[in-house]
Parts: structure tokens; C-alpha cells; sequence
């Protein structure tokens, strides 16, 4: 079943699974704290601890692709 995929090592393969969800999480959060950030009534303070988190987001999203 590997070789039909081209999956030389099964480490490699969890590996890329595991980085793949883990990006797609980051995706979905990114997303969703710019939802966040769009909504009016928020102080001012949570903004800023979104835009914290958002930057680490694409800190970590940059380094995985």
C-alpha cells in the first residue's frame, strides 16, 4: 500500500499527517480570530491579546510550510 503512494518510511509518512493537522488547526484558528477581531463590542485589550495570538499563528504557519 506505501509504494503505491510513494511513501518511502512510515515515520515520514505519520510525520506528514501529524504536520498537516497540525496546520490545518492553526488555519481554522486563524480564521477564527479574524471573525473575532471583526466583532465590534470587544475591548480593546482582547483585541490586542487576539492580534498576539494571531501573530504566533503565522509565526507557526510559517514555519511549517
Amino acid at each position: 500500500m506505501f509504494s503505491e503512494y510513494e511513501i518511502s518510511s512510515v515515520d515520514k509518512f505519520v510525520e506528514e499527517i501529524i504536520n498537516n493537522y497540525e496546520k490545518n488547526k492553526l488555519i481554522s484558528r486563524k480564521q477564527e480570530i479574524l471573525k473575532e477581531i471583526k466583532i465590534e463590542n470587544i475591548s480593546k485589550e482582547e483585541t490586542s491579546k487576539l492580534e498576539n495570538e494571531l501573530n504566533e499563528i503565522i509565526t507557526k504557519l510559517a514555519k511549517i510550510r
